[in-house]
């Protein structure tokens, strides 16, 4: 592959992003450094006629009026965090395109829509360091994936059509949060297998690696379909904690009645799942930071053999789906001026059970770069690299199929995120696919653009 078509690829889209900011994007300045309504209004129009009243200083007499709050919800959520409730709307759109190879051209586009509340009960009712947590989660669209031929994807919000209670749990926490004890419906990845460096990516591998993420019947219990879980932490140290929780072994889809079988133990099994890890210089993604980390994971029912089978011809029961992983991340460097611009770096690698699951070896580096362009962390810049290293059997039961049967595919990643206001950000992104299995062709480059609204 031609890497200077890569890079060229790359190149136009953050233009694009410069272009679609109006100027925003000025090195060494920053949406709450910007003191001339002009170069907003190009953004804001195809948003909304009004102007935020946060992100403007120093706002001419004739805009001042048509000012109003988007991230406040226009004093709705001010209003409702006085009383201990604490509203979030978040909306995401990826958009796709795949310029060469994979399974098809042509573009495709998904977004996301989570409506949360947070309830603090301890100050609606008196109940000392206790909240309820609920996430409404619709997408909508189709998936970039299936343009590339990506096995471990190419959008980490990728999923069938769909709208659906998310989370619901409640946690309560002792001993001035050093023991904290959560039970619902959880997101497992919101806490296991969870790196800040890696979280600028759109690939979906860097968010949970996929020798996890591809286990079980419907994979863990993580995005879309989320579990009952019960939940453990506990911190020994102020640098140190211990995670571990217990999840319904099925993650049913929305159209599977997975509320009134949400917990099935009986058929379902349990995942078991456990993290430790270890802090420098506190959990704060600034100067110093360090986080390092080895967690693992154990199905209790029974999975089929890929490929071996007994003597009646029934696939094998195997009860050893398992696997772990280990995680490092660090902040490298940074300059004397600023604790939160510099680089920062992470690396890790994960295991499954080869003879149950489809990625028996993964593993991923890079690099992030806060303030690349500003004198601020609102950009980041981010380069890194995920391999999955394909179970043989599973590629025994694709023989036939006409795919790129090779054991190994590689995704390089390249991005760059902008927080233009406290509530939008962009973010253009490159992936580079080297060996899609989901299709025939050894390559595919898929460009696209991520736009993020906070509310």
């Amino acid at each position: 592959m031609k890497l200077g078509y890569v890079l060229t690829g790359f190149l136009l889209i953050i233009s694009s992003g410069f272009s679609l900011a109006g100027g925003l994007l000025t090195p060494n300045k920053n949406s709450n450094q910007i003191n001339r309504l002009d170069s907003l209004d190009a953004v804001l129009a195809s948003l909304d006629s009004n102007k935020n009243e946060n992100e403007i200083s120093g706002a001419t007499e004739q805009g001042s009026a048509s000012r109003v709050n988007f991230g406040n919800l226009f004093g709705v959520k001010k209003t409702l965090s006085d009383k201990g409730i604490y509203l979030g709307i978040n909306f995401k759109e990826h958009y796709f395109s795949n310029l060469q190879g994979g399974a098809s051209r042509g573009d495709a586009g998904i977004n996301n829509l989570h409506i949360t509340a947070s309830f603090d009960l301890e100050q609606i009712a008196g109940l000392g360091q206790t909240s309820i947590f609920a996430d409404v989660l619709s997408v909508n669209g189709s998936a970039p994936c299936d343009k590339a031929g990506a096995v471990q994807g190419i959008s980490n919000m990728s999923a069938q059509s769909q709208t659906r209670l998310y989370q619901l749990w409640i946690e309560k926490k002792l001993f001035d949060g050093d023991l904290s004890i959560l039970a619902g419906l959880f997101d497992l990845n919101s806490e296991f297998d969870v790196r800040a460096t890696s979280s600028v990516f759109i690939n979906p591998s860097h968010g949970i690696g996929p020798d996890f993420s591809k286990s079980g019947l419907n994979g863990p219990s993580i995005f879309p379909s989320t579990s009952v879980a019960l939940r453990l932490k506990i911190k020994p140290s102020q640098n140190t904690y211990i995670l571990a929780g217990v999840f319904d072994g099925l993650c049913r889809n929305y159209d599977d009645y997975y509320l009134t079988k949400a917990l099935d133990l009986k058929n379902d099994g349990v995942l078991l799942a456990c993290e430790t890890g270890l802090f420098e210089n506190g959990e704060e993604f600034t100067r110093g930071y360090g986080k390092y980390s080895i967690g693992g994971w154990y199905y209790t029912r029974s999975f089929d053999d890929l490929t071996n089978v007994d003597l009646s011809g029934a696939p094998v029961q195997r009860y050893d789906n398992f696997g772990f992983y280990l995680s490092v991340e660090k902040f490298v460097i940074s300059p004397l001026v600023s604790q939160t611009r510099g680089l920062a770096a992470f690396a890790r690698i994960g295991f499954s059970q080869k003879n149950i699951n489809p990625v028996q070896l993964y593993y991923s580096f890079g690099i992030n770069v806060p303030g690349l362009f500003t004198n601020s962390s609102n950009d980041l810049f981010g380069l890194a690299v995920a391999n999955a290293n394909m179970s043989s059997k599973y590629l025994a039961t694709l023989s036939g199929s006409g795919l790129n049967l090779r054991s190994n595919e590689t995704i390089i990643e390249m991005t760059y995120s902008y927080k233009v206001l406290d509530w939008l950000k962009i973010q253009p992104d490159l992936q580079y696919v080297i060996n899609p299995l989901l299709t025939s062709e050894d390559e595919s480059i898929m460009t696209g653009v991520s736009f993020e609204l906070n509310f």
